[in-house]
């Protein structure tokens, strides 16, 4: 009886840790067999590939996968994977099974461009595509870039592509709240090509998400050592490029990706309001913003023409946090529906944010002066003092600004389902 007959026939009681650690025990004899064998005919190593991969489809339902073995469990048959790709022939391998699709192409460096491998669904079942002339709903695809070649020196290029369209075998460990992977997990390896191997060209990964109503989507990698060697997600290397109904990443490495979500805005009914209503709550927005923005426009000008008014300490203050106000809305208006590019997203974010600040500091520049005023009544208020409050209030919000684009520019996208910024 084979591994996945085995696995098939299994009871409840039989789905345990410890046999998990049995099978992933036996997937790694198997890639040694693969590696030591070097007689193994095309179709044999075509059986072998396809008794693991339905193995690894029954296994991930079982429910003490989650707990501890996932990681092993993959770190084992990619190792199977790396057997095959090493292995001397031209064999070229296409597997889909109920939850998992497999492909392995080998090409000639010479005639190596760029290769992309998709996974479609098609009536409830998978279907991989490596032409790109799919008319099927995508669920994922990776392109791995002709610059590869400046990383490997074999004269035939040797790629694996996985998808698995459940998660079972990559939890996520202490997780954010309301934090779970939306996505597929897709992965490519290629024969002479590390895990963590730094590309000269990103490769692109595109992935379609299964949940409504999320928020802030972010590429991220199985890392295989981390939380102590138990696996876990991380975002080094990876960054959002696009994001609606599918996220589209840049990463600089080859491993498995995926893409995690919030779903705090998650409710039971659904959470689009009709459109006649969303239109009314557009016009609400911009009438309000426009009718502030003529106030503030009036209120510089009344302070700007009348000498007697804008000789004040506090007029000359009032004026600069209507300013400020002023750009805030400005930039709000003209640039809130601004979600594509992302570039144009981070910049009104940015200014956004900017310009609150500056407004919070000439607030709390009047609340100083106005208590100078009436408790310290006698305070000669210079033109230098002037210069260093101008200096302070539109200078110090730079700091926090450019800390936060300099950590993660991605905190200035808010990505809903149908928006990009």
């Amino acid at each position: 009886m084979s591994l996945n007959e085995l696995v098939m026939n299994s009871t409840d009681n039989d789905q345990s840790i410890d046999n998990i650690i049995i099978v992933s025990n036996v997937l790694n004899q198997t890639a040694i067999l693969i590696s030591d064998h070097a007689t193994l005919s095309p179709s044999n190593l075509t059986v072998i590939t396809e008794t693991v991969i339905q193995t690894l489809d029954i296994i991930e339902e079982w429910p003490a996968i989650m707990k501890a073995e996932g990681n092993q469990i993959i770190q084992s048959f990619e190792g199977i994977v790396d057997a095959v790709l090493n292995y001397d022939n031209d064999t070229n391998i296409d597997i889909v099974e109920r939850n998992i699709a497999f492909k392995i192409r080998k090409v000639t460096r010479s005639s190596y461009n760029k290769l992309t491998f998709t996974a479609t669904a098609s009536n409830g079942s998978l279907m991989i595509d490596t032409d790109g002339n799919s008319t099927n709903t995508i669920i994922g695809s990776i392109t791995i870039p002709k610059s590869i070649l400046n990383v490997t020196t074999d004269a035939q290029i040797k790629v694996a592509f996985s998808l698995y369209e459940e998660t079972a075998f990559f939890p996520i460990r202490d997780p954010p709240p309301n934090t779970i992977v939306g996505s597929s997990v897709i992965s490519a390896r290629i024969a002479g090509v590390s895990d963590g191997t730094q590309l000269p060209d990103p490769v692109v990964i595109t992935l379609a998400l299964k949940t409504n109503n999320f928020s802030n989507p972010f590429c991220v990698y199985w890392d295989f050592k981390a939380a102590e060697g138990g696996g876990n997600w991380s975002t080094d290397g990876c960054t959002v490029e696009a994001a609606n109904s599918s996220v589209t990443c840049h990463c600089n490495h080859l491993t498995n990706f995926a893409i995690l979500v919030d779903i705090s805005r998650r409710t039971e009914g659904p959470t689009q309001s009709p459109r006649h209503i969303a239109v009314a709550l557009d016009m609400v927005s911009y009438f309000g913003v426009g009718i502030s923005l003529v106030g503030l426009i009036l209120t510089i000008i009344t302070l700007v023409i009348f000498k007697k008014i804008r000789t004040k300490d506090a007029s000359k203050f009032h004026i600069q946090l209507c300013v400020s106000l002023s750009l805030m809305l400005l930039v709000f208006v003209s640039g809130i529906s601004e979600v594509s590019p992302k570039e144009g997203c981070i910049t009104v974010g940015v200014l956004i944010h900017y310009f609150a600040l500056v407004a919070w500091m000439w607030m709390g520049a009047e609340a100083l002066l106005m208590f100078q005023k009436l408790v310290i009544v006698f305070v000669n208020v210079s033109w230098y003092y002037h210069l260093a409050v101008s200096i302070v209030c539109w200078g110090l919000p730079l700091i926090p600004v450019t800390i936060l684009l300099v950590v993660d520019y991605n905190y200035y996208l808010t990505l809903d389902e149908n928006d990009s910024g």
